[in-house]
């Protein structure tokens, strides 16, 4: 594939892994994901997805803190033709329930230490929920990590995905009311992601620092115009987020070329 034809999202990491199969695509905690080891998970998980019958336009939540396992899935979601949607763990309970109910989700994609926290929503009498990847509880609506990992990448079938097809729906903050999900399509998306990567002049030698959540606009630079460019993405962890004096040795330590981040954090001195 050509780097001129990609027209989907998840199209970037199938560009990627053929142009820099080696190299670091994402980078959390001194784990890596090489872009041939994304587009084989991504393929994994697009595969679970469709056996359990999701289809094209179908919503799926991610409920997990920053982490490794959160690429995959965002891929993966994107993959099996359904739009992901960002669960913030840190929202209390009843607005992700509303968000849930807003955009009629269905299937969660999470972990185990996420999965204690919203375990209750899967037998909430007013959701809909049918599946929740990522907990160990014995019961058939939980499924484990471990499950989805079994299967073989390159039995993923085909899913036929447009530019205008929904991609990924982010919640506004709701401060002047209720949260409002905002639809991006894959066109919306990937035009953004291209606009960043050229505004930067990212390079397959950049290293990004990705600040900004999932469920933040600006986190699509990191997930998406990153490896529009073969770059390296670090995934800044959630405690130097919270303590943003921690944040002084990063530069030093990662060496990132590129960090975007909200006015505050750059009130820290380096």
């Amino acid at each position: 594939m050509k780097k001129n034809e990609i027209k989907t999202l998840p199209q970037i990491i199938e560009w990627a892994s053929e142009k820099f199969p080696d190299n670091e695509a994402f980078i959390f905690n001194k784990q890596s994901l090489s872009y041939n080891e994304l587009f084989l998970q991504s393929a994994k998980v697009a595969q679970f997805l469709m056996r359990l019958g999701v289809k094209k336009g179908d919503r799926i939540g991610i409920y997990l803190y920053r982490s490794l396992e959160v690429i995959p899935t965002i891929f993966g979601v994107l993959r099996s033709g359904a739009a992901y949607v960002p669960l913030d763990p840190f929202a209390p309970l009843e607005r992700t329930k509303a968000c849930i109910l807003d955009c009629d989700i269905k299937f969660i994609m999470t972990n185990q230490r996420e999965f204690t926290q919203i375990e209750q929503l899967l037998y909430s009498n007013d959701l809909s929920l049918e599946v929740i990847i990522g907990g160990q509880s014995p019961d058939d609506k939980v499924i484990s990590w471990e499950e989805v990992y079994k299967l073989e990448p390159y039995l993923v079938e085909s899913v036929e995905i447009s530019e205008d097809d929904l991609s990924y729906i982010l919640y506004t903050s709701g401060s002047t009311g209720t949260p409002k999900g905002i639809t991006h399509t894959h066109k919306s998306g990937l035009s953004f992601a291209r606009i960043a990567s050229n505004a930067f002049e990212l390079t397959s030698d950049d290293k990004i620092g990705n600040f900004s959540p999932l469920h933040f606009d600006p986190s699509a630079f990191g997930y998406f115009s990153g490896p529009l460019a073969g770059a390296t993405t670090l995934i800044i962890p959630e405690p130097h987020l919270k303590l943003p004096a921690s944040l002084s040795d990063l530069p030093e330590r990662e060496k990132p070329t590129v960090l975007w981040a909200i006015p505050y954090i750059y009130n820290e001195p380096y």
